[in-house]
Order: structure tokens, then sequence, then C-alpha cells
């Protein structure tokens, strides 16, 4: 469990112990079999916002989908923009109404590819998503 907590070092600076328990807890369900699909899926991507979208500020699903593009650059994922604002869209879709038309096992595999990845490379490279967002904001690049 040492390097899952790695993982919200970066987060957690400004964070309460609910905060930190909460975020915790959504990573530790993400790969709770037990679970139907659908609530993996939310927890998942909500798993994925909190790593992409540190920012309460930053439009959603755009910050998501750039950050998201640069995790499959990063590790060979092969997902267009496309796929991974659906991904987004999906999950606020079941989050907003209770289901949502577009989830399937196709979205539900991608979704979990991309946190695994996310995460995975967030522990190998020492919080590399904050270092990305600060660099990306130096440069102003969009």
């Amino acid at each position: 469990y040492e390097s899952i907590y790695r993982v919200f070092d970066k987060i957690d600076e400004n964070s309460s112990l609910a905060e930190s328990k909460y975020k915790l807890n959504v990573l530790t369900r993400c790969f709770d079999v037990g679970l139907d699909p659908q609530s993996r899926f939310v927890d998942a991507v909500t798993l994925l916002e909190i790593m992409l979208c540190p920012k309460k500020e930053d439009p959603k699903g755009y910050t998501f989908s750039r950050f998201g593009k640069i995790i499959c650059n990063l590790t060979n994922l092969n997902y267009e923009l496309i796929q991974i604002k659906k991904i987004y869209n999906t999950r606020s879709e079941i989050v907003h109404s209770g289901h949502s038309k577009n989830f399937n096992d196709d979205q539900f595999t991608s979704c979990m590819k991309l946190m695994q990845e996310a995460v995975k490379y967030d522990l190998l490279n020492d919080g590399w998503l904050g270092k990305a967002e600060r660099a990306i904001e130096r440069i102003g690049c969009d």
C-alpha cells in the first residue's frame, strides 16, 4: 500500500483526512471485482478525474481529455481524444441520471486500462501528472 499512498501525496497537500480517505477508497473500489462493472467504471473515471483535474476551476471534460491523451501517448495506449471524452461523458451520464446508453464492455475495458496506466505511470515517475501540468502552464500550451 505504500506505493498507493504515493499517488495521493501530491494531491493531498491541501486535503483533509476525510478527503484523503475518500481518494484511497475510490482507488481500492476500482479493483473490487465484487462490484458491478458500472460502479467500477464510475470509480475509475472518478480516480482519473482526481488525478487529471486537480484544479477545481478547470473545465473537467476538456482537462480530462487532454491529460488522458497525454497518458495514452506516454504509455502507447492507442486511444483517440474523442474516445477519452466519451469515457468522461459516459461517467457523467451515469452519475447524473443513473444510467448511460453508451456504457458497454468496450468502454469499461478502455477506462480500466487508462486508469491502470495512469496510476502505474504516476507511481513509476514520481508524480508526473503534476509536473506535466506545471510544464504546460509554463509554456502556455493547450
